[in-house]
């Protein structure tokens, strides 16, 4: 009796804060999956990952599951037209001289040799754009290999067309963004344009229907999910090599195989390349030159498509259950402590004897965000969740001014 006499005379205050605690938590759900940084959000993950980085508690790792192969250091140069200007609008082109690509008989004979195993996923971080020559016989003969083959798919840009020769069904967009507050690769988009990306397209195995968008949510099968997913970084690999400590008398294990000096010069190569992609997902790019600052570390292009995979395969990108009621709680008590005006930062002798609102809101902004950071250092820690702080420290300073709008 006395508990609900207690709820009834609060009962105004408690509608109001869970109220509110509903409208974070659904906005973090929208912020988290815009494909854009909003800043400082993964500052606690980063941070994480930076002292464990010198720790020595990331070293490379590629699992046997995996088979990484190195284009960087085979490519062929074709002649190329460039285009007058920047402008997209501008389609003129002129001769400008030759541009790099990747030998495509290498990779055609590569991809040959693997048709006759049982490979897992072959994905190319690779593009083949319409300005690029294709109708010599060896992009002829790579173009029929990737459209015959099974599980496999080639990176797309959303600025650049797919060449007319290509399998385009067998393409699948590799973008991320950044801002001028987070220059870092900070999340990877799972759908681009209505259309999935590298990851999803694996992740998804030919289920064209696994995604569904209703609104602003997106949903796996019918469980609520996040349209990005934040990057991390379970395989990676620096060099070519690995640490030769622990081999002191053989040569290192690869990190990764590059594709003519390791894997065609051989006699056999086709026979050891069928062994070297059974039961395994192959990712053929360039581990040299196409590399990206992640929170994570610098990861090669190929990896953080990689990356993201496995991300998705672990289920980074759904909403959970637990997490989101433990967030909701958290939440709700706040909102219920600054709508009922009991607020820690109150007895700050600083803001006692100040009403600079200035001053209250870059203090409130800095007790939410360690108070969120600390929440989210758990998560992470435990759970390997990333989720943004600065939106809800945010909504929660504007929430604790206006409640003391006498101050203003």
């Amino acid at each position: 009796m006395v508990v609900f006499q207690w709820l009834r005379s609060r009962s105004r205050r408690i509608a109001m804060a869970l109220a509110f605690a509903v409208s974070v938590l659904a906005g973090s759900y929208f912020v988290d999956s815009y494909p854009l940084a909003v800043g400082g959000e993964t500052a606690t993950a980063q941070w994480i990952e930076r002292v464990a980085y010198v720790l020595g508690r990331r070293p490379d790792h590629v699992p046997d599951s995996v088979l990484l192969v190195n284009v960087a250091y085979d490519k062929t140069l074709v002649p190329y037209d460039a285009l007058f200007t920047a402008d997209r609008d501008e389609t003129r082109r002129a001769p400008a001289g030759h541009v790099a690509v990747t030998d495509r008989r290498k990779l055609a004979d590569f991809l040959q040799a693997a048709a006759g195993a049982p490979y897992r996923y072959i994905v190319l971080d690779i593009r083949f754009d319409d300005d690029i020559p294709a109708s010599d016989p060896a992009s002829q003969r790579l173009f029929a290999l990737i459209d015959s083959l099974p599980r496999v798919v080639f990176a797309r840009h959303e600025d650049a067309l797919v060449h007319p020769l290509a399998p385009a069904a067998k393409s699948a967009f590799s973008d991320y963004h950044t801002t001028v507050s987070e220059t870092n690769m900070v999340k990877y988009p799972i759908l681009k344009h209505a259309s999935l990306s590298i990851p999803a397209v694996m992740y998804a195995r030919g289920d064209s229907a696994r995604f569904r968008t209703w609104g602003g949510l997106t949903f796996d099968r019918g469980r609520l999910c996040r349209r990005s997913v934040f990057i991390e970084a379970p395989v990676r690999a620096s060099g070519w090599m690995r640490n030769s400590l622990n081999n002191p008398l053989g040569a290192p294990p690869c990190n990764y195989y590059n594709l003519g000096a390791s894997l065609l010069a051989a006699p056999d190569s086709a026979d050891a390349i069928r062994t070297l992609v059974t039961d395994r997902i192959v990712v053929v790019g360039d581990y040299i030159d196409d590399v990206h600052t992640t929170y994570a570390g610098t990861l090669a292009g190929p990896l953080v498509n990689l990356n993201a995979y496995i991300a998705l395969c672990r289920g980074s990108h759904l909403v959970r259950i637990l997490p989101s009621l433990l967030l909701f709680l958290l939440y709700f008590l706040i909102a219920y402590g600054l709508i009922s005006r009991h607020h820690p930062f109150d007895y700050i002798p600083l803001l006692r004897r100040h009403r600079s609102v200035v001053l209250r809101a870059a203090v409130y902004f800095v007790g939410f965000t360690t108070l969120l950071s600390l929440t989210a250092v758990l998560f992470y820690i435990v759970g390997g969740t990333v989720y943004s702080v600065v939106f809800p420290s945010l909504c929660f300073t504007i929430l604790n001014l206006w409640i003391r709008k006498p101050f203003l």
